[in-house]
């Protein structure tokens, strides 16, 4: 497809100075997550573990045997991983006994690839992920869980007896939604083509490691005019709070860029950004956007339950 012309055909590049992890989760003055007795759920955001720290999870399976996939994406920092714990070994981890959980975070036989988990269990119940951060020095990360007998787990009722305490009809928790329509339901810039409808927006997000390497985000305009913007979480909250602000990239047409419209940066802390596909034409657009680069990380797409 042929670029479009346009008056610059300027790339932008942005070096992002702000506090690392906004708007994050970090666990240093808090009781929660620091047990089982006081788990987390996931909600798909980067959290950050201190040296020799650890954080508990908790979620609700239904018992159905059916596939349960977990994995955790390491954005800053080593030695950073996840263990699956059943009730039963909780029980016994908590009365002093040597216990070795029933799943850890393993990578490829290559090492590529996040260290992930994939298992099942034939009792309804909650069931615990614990992360460790094994190093001496802070780990940023995001831990990614799905599966169709995935629920929210129940805190408080039992949730250490493996009792069947989970409502069938409780929603699948989604870490990542699915929608777009705002940047806490962004979706996962996969390259996939959407449409967009007149005057529609539609949210992107992605995570990225802080280690300054190049980004490129572009968009292939299959039909119509869409556009697109890269914005901060600093932006982020600014926009949400009724604020007037711009973003810090805008896709624009190069010659030596991928796509229709494309955008070049990068940035010096760990965190999730942002990208905003508009249509502000009177016309249906169907574009695909993409993301890539060495420091950037997408989640896998939830499974729908």
């Amino acid at each position: 497809m042929k670029k479009r012309l346009a008056s610059s055909l300027a790339v932008s590049t942005a070096m992002l100075l702000g506090s690392l992890l906004a708007g994050g989760s970090t666990f240093a003055a808090s009781n929660a997550g620091a047990d089982p007795e006081h788990p987390l759920m996931l909600d798909g955001s980067v959290a950050t573990l201190e040296p020799g720290q650890s954080v508990w999870y908790a979620f609700g399976y239904v018992g159905d045997d059916s596939p349960v996939q977990a994995s955790i994406s390491v954005l800053k920092g080593s030695n950073t991983d996840f263990s699956v714990w059943t009730p039963e070994e909780v029980q016994a981890r908590e009365a002093g006994q040597q216990v070795d959980p029933v799943g850890r975070g393993t990578t490829n036989l290559d090492g590529s690839g996040d260290p992930s988990w994939v298992g099942s269990f034939i009792e309804a119940g909650n069931y615990y992920l614990m992360v460790e951060n094994d190093s001496a020095a802070p780990a940023s990360f995001i831990l990614n869980l799905g599966g169709d007998g995935v629920r929210t787990p129940v805190i408080g009722q039992g949730n250490n007896s493996g009792e069947s305490n989970v409502p069938q009809a409780t929603p699948p928790v989604q870490p990542v939604a699915q929608m777009g329509d705002s940047p806490e339901h962004a979706l996962v810039p996969t390259g996939d083509p959407v449409t967009v409808a007149p005057n529609q927006t539609i949210w992107y997000a992605f995570q990225y490691v802080g280690d300054a390497s190049e980004i490129q985000a572009w968009i292939n305009e299959i039909s119509g005019n869409a556009t697109f913007s890269v914005w901060t979480p600093e932006e982020i909250n600014q926009y949400e709070a009724g604020q007037a602000v711009d973003p810090v990239g805008r896709g624009t047409v190069s010659a030596y860029g991928p796509g229709d419209l494309s955008w070049v940066g990068s940035f010096i802390e760990a965190n999730t950004y942002y990208l905003k596909v508009e249509n502000s034409s009177g016309a249906p657009a169907t574009a695909a956007i993409h993301v890539s680069g060495d420091g950037v990380r997408l989640p896998a797409a939830q499974p729908q339950g």
